[in-house]
């Protein structure tokens, strides 16, 4: 656990600068854009983000798995092998995307006209992205999780900030922004790319290639996987696309008009997940060379451990969110306000997810790995399902709320099995007291009177859910983790306090 420790504390800096970064690109995005054109970009990204599993068919997941068998320490041909694989599965998806291209687009030829304008950007944009994950998961195997966090959510982010403020201020238009906008991925790409062959060149030889055994194996865990990477994919990214098709005018807003509201309220949520991806970036690879291992005791450790820290980081993230609401969805346009409560289902969504820790890489690095491959598209099909009865009668509130019913069954799911096949379950009555401290701080701060300035306001409330909600987790150590976080950067304040 103490690279875990070392490594997952500079995710979480850099990821927190990288959600300051996010959130001020959000509320310029949204001024920056029409609210057609808002919703065509956020159906392009979930689409990218679902055609991407299609184009990837178990790719990052394989790499995860199989680097600690086949990786650095021998020449294997390893990366070559993953690499020329999800070449000829992107190639494939591109041609799936061209033959339907004229039918997606008609589903959104009545609510916009912007949308087939642009649908060819889908094809680059598919293709920059999906080896933006594929050497980027690379690239954290070689346990860079600090190098693939800062690229990911700090250097990318500045790039599409500086984008965003040149098309508020008219110096680009949207059709070039679009252009660069795709562009950005490319470069994570590229970066990626080169650090991985840098740090691993002798797998990515052309004359390296595998044994027959080793590439069947492989193969047949990313068939296994790459039925649950899609089905991923849909829970998290139908509903904006379906959005945009089928739902009902609300507010004077179409369904391209509001899969722009709720990609954003989608974005906000997001941050209620940012300590989960801080501790995945480093704890995935580790968790798979336990399964290597067999090393129950060290995945149950992790389990745990990472539940408890993930929650209690996602409760103050989500608290100090919502007793601002009202304050934040000011920031945006007027019609914004429409997308409160959307955002309220989907981040106790995400804070469900937290708080099971990194339970689907134990699951999908597993021995039983194909059990996944069987459940999540079930779950998948629920999803799809509880939109199409949903989203026509409820609009954004319609696709927030199955989005959460189905991440709710998938988690039970996964919850479990790991119950019942490892005897693995993260939660003691420490997860129950965070959850009601958490509840407690949102009913508390929620009472405090308006100060009558939006500053004064944000900040009293922020101040009012730290001043609560730390000293109720600190002093009773109701994580040994998180207090020796803070001792140590008391330590490391201390330290520099006495060379000045």
């Amino acid at each position: 656990m103490g690279i875990i420790a070392k490594q997952s504390s500079w995710n979480f800096v850099i990821l927190y600068i990288g959600v300051v970064l996010g959130v001020v690109n959000n509320f310029v995005m949204a001024k920056a854009m029409e609210p057609e054109e808002l919703g065509v970009v956020s159906i392009l990204l979930s689409m990218m983000l679902l055609g991407g599993q299609v184009a990837l068919f178990g790719g990052s997941q394989s790499i995860f798995k199989f680097y600690p068998k086949f990786g650095k320490d021998q020449v294997s041909g390893f990366a070559y092998f993953i690499f020329r694989n999800t070449l000829i599965s992107a190639i494939i998806a591109i041609v799936i995307y061209l033959c339907i291209q004229n039918l997606l687009i008609s589903f959104y030829e009545d609510r916009s006209t912007l949308f087939g304008n642009y649908a060819i950007l889908y094809v680059p944009l598919l293709t920059f992205f999906v080896f933006q994950e594929l050497f980027g998961s690379y690239v954290r195997s070689l346990l860079k999780s600090v190098t693939h966090t800062f690229v990911k959510e700090v250097f990318l982010r500045i790039y599409q900030g500086t984008l965003f403020i040149l098309l508020m201020i008219k110096i680009i238009q949207f059709d070039l922004f679009l252009v660069l906008y795709v562009g950005g991925y490319l470069l994570t790409a590229l970066t990626y790319g080169i650090v991985a062959f840098r740090s691993d060149r002798q797998n990515f030889r052309f004359g390296n290639k595998l044994d027959k055994k080793s590439k069947k194996e492989i193969s047949r865990f990313s068939l296994a996987i790459f039925s649950t990477g899609i089905s991923g994919a849909v829970l998290g990214n139908i509903d904006v696309i379906m959005i945009g098709a089928i739902a009902p005018v609300f507010a004077g807003l179409d369904g391209v008009d509001l899969a722009g509201v709720y990609g954003r309220m989608l974005f906000m949520a997001v941050l209620v997940l940012v300590p989960l991806r801080s501790v995945q970036n480093i704890a995935v690879p580790l968790v798979s060379r336990a399964w290597a291992k067999m090393d129950l005791k060290e995945l149950k450790e992790i389990y745990t451990k990472s539940s408890l820290t993930m929650l209690i980081l996602g409760t103050i993230t989500f608290a100090g969110v919502w007793v601002n609401i009202d304050y934040i969805l000011k920031l945006f346009p007027d019609h914004f306000v429409i997308g409160k409560y959307a955002f309220f289902m989907l981040a106790i969504g995400n804070l469900l997810q937290v708080s099971l820790g990194v339970n689907g890489s134990i699951i999908w690095n597993s021995p039983k790995y194909i059990v996944s491959s069987i459940g999540v598209p079930i779950l998948a099909g629920l999803v799809i399902l509880t939109n199409f009865y949903f989203i026509p009668r409820y609009g954004i509130v319609g696709a927030a709320f199955a989005t959460v019913l189905s991440r709710f069954i998938f988690n039970l799911a996964m919850y479990l099995f790991l119950v019942v096949n490892y005897k693995m379950q993260p939660f003691t009555w420490r997860n129950l007291y965070v959850v009601v401290i958490g509840a407690a701080v949102v009913f508390l701060v929620d009472v405090i009177p308006d100060q009558g300035s939006f500053i004064l306001d944000a900040t009293v409330r922020s101040l009012s859910v730290m001043a609560i909600f730390i000293p109720a987790i600190i002093l009773p150590k109701i994580s040994s983790e998180i207090n020796n976080m803070i001792t140590k950067l008391i330590g490391k304040v201390k330290v520099k306090a006495k060379k000045y």
